[in-house]
């Protein structure tokens, strides 16, 4: 059976995110930006600023990382933190960094970083344990040579020398060396330097370490790989390549996405750092999504593969924001005025009206008219007398349906049952009240209504408004 007929609904808008200082209790809900300032663990708990330590730290909701060894988690990110002790080691180079209380490290003229593999941020060397623009030369990055040490000191082996590397506090080595490159090839997780076959490992803005270089042009890095931008600042690095530009993990590793803006020089995709928040988004994106990619704006993904800002649309190819062309919008499209529209109508977005308490049809909608028998559809869009006022046959666009927004525009949903003989869903108006939906229904918090029939099963399988709940959910 399908809908008699149908009001306008409305769409109540997007909850929005408030971020606090810390978490406190876990939640009974689950862990999300809404709940949490702090990182989620693997049980969907929040673990909040207070709570946070070695092995477990983050912000915006994103799932809990360890700190690298020598680093605590402080103002939910990780530094260079509390070491074992003073650090005394054989020579006048014990010691390195480790003992002190949390410092702020790695930038040009600080002290370099315990246990975050060169110690500094690209394209600064580790030199006599302050970061600077020159690679030392001899036995390790400390202050000193001769026996055992922690971040410093020539001892049995630093970071290439061959032999353990120490994590600081008297450890059995230092942090530098000139010893044989390790097996990581680009974009592997590492610890250290001689962990990686490009001989070095940034840790600075890349979760679990990421082997690297630092690079000019694409010509500088291993096969496969791009150069690109550093997260942490500084000058480019090489990035491990991927295929599948918008998805994430794809290829990549867990906690990064194959992104292809704002990441690699020439637009490649890349195995890019996810983002926690928006705060980490640089080119102008309007948010970061829950599946790590900056998200909204023009040339950035479309949020959770799906929708763009406003004067934006998501190419259907892609994934990617396109800004909407200014004539010849396709069917579902936004619009303000008929001629912006391939079928030359534009339903405009209701601030108020008797039948739309709240604004609806957000942004405007353009369709085009498909009343007479020999009328088509473009392709992406099916005919609809179930979808405006007064039963009038409309081009409306199809979707995936997906039981919500499905690939449609924010303040719409996938809904199915506006197309007579057919189960194609389209792309439909948001609910936000139940006097938005047909006599005998009920709006749920998802923006469906249900209970009539050819509307959705209210919960329970209900069917108040008549008919009996289907195997897709819907009232018949």
């Amino acid at each position: 059976m399908i809908r008699a007929s149908l009001k306008p609904w409305v769409w109540a808008g997007l909850a929005v995110a408030v971020l606090a200082v810390a978490c406190g209790t876990p939640p009974t809900t689950k862990c999300q930006a809404s709940n949490c300032s702090g990182c989620c663990t693997e049980d969907n708990l929040c673990v909040g600023a207070s709570k946070q330590g070695y092995s477990q730290c983050g912000q915006g909701a994103a799932k809990c990382r360890s700190c690298l060894p020598g680093q605590v988690c402080s103002a939910l990110r990780c530094i260079a933190g509390e070491g074992g002790g003073d650090g005394a080691g054989g020579g006048s180079g014990g010691g390195g960094t480790g003992g002190g209380g949390a410092v702020v490290c790695g930038a040009s003229g600080q002290a370099c970083c315990v246990g975050s593999g060169s110690g500094c941020l690209l394209p600064l060397f580790c030199n006599n344990n302050i970061c600077g623009p020159t690679m030392g030369s001899g036995g390790g990055s400390g202050s000193g040579g001769g026996g055992t040490a922690g971040v410093g000191g020539g001892g049995a082996a630093g970071t290439g020398g061959g032999g353990t590397p120490g994590v600081g506090g008297g450890g059995t080595a230092g942090a530098g060396g000139g010893g044989a490159a390790g097996a990581g090839a680009l974009g592997d997780p590492c610890l250290a330097n001689n962990n990686c076959s490009t001989n070095f490992c940034q840790a600075f803005g890349f979760q679990d370490g990421y082997c690297t270089k630092a690079c000019t042009s694409n010509s500088d890095c291993p096969a496969g790989g791009a150069c690109g931008r550093n997260p942490a600042g500084g000058g480019n690095v090489c990035l491990k390549g991927c295929a599948a530009a918008g998805q994430a993990p794809a290829t990549c590793r867990a906690g990064y996405v194959c992104e292809k803006f704002q990441s690699s020089t020439d637009g490649s995709p890349v195995c890019f750092p996810g983002c926690a928040s928006v705060n980490s988004c640089v080119g102008g994106p309007v948010t970061c999504d829950a599946r790590g990619f900056c998200c909204g704006s023009n040339g950035a993904a479309c949020c959770n593969g799906q929708t763009c800002a406003a004067g934006g649309t998501c190419d259907a190819a892609t994934k990617y924001c396109k800004a909407l062309p200014a004539t010849n919008r396709p069917a579902g499209e936004a619009c303000t005025t008929p001629g912006q529209c391939a079928g030359n109508i534009c339903v405009p977005e209701l601030v108020s009206s008797p039948s739309c308490v709240q604004a609806c049809w957000a942004g405007g909608y353009c369709t085009q008219d498909c009343t007479s028998s020999t009328s088509t559809c473009p392709l992406g869009s099916s005919c609809s007398q179930f979808t405006f006022e007064n039963n009038v046959k409309r081009c409306v666009a199809n979707c995936q349906w997906d039981g919500g927004q499905g690939d449609c525009r924010d303040s719409y949903i996938c809904d199915r049952y506006t197309v007579a003989g057919s189960n194609q869903a389209t792309c439909f108006k948001r609910c936000s009240v139940n006097s938005n939906c047909q006599p005998g229904s009920t709006c749920l918090p998802n923006g469906f209504c249900c209970g009539a029939s050819g509307f959705r099963c209210c919960p329970g399988a209900a069917c108040p408004g008549g008919g009996a709940c289907n195997a897709l959910d819907y009232c018949q």
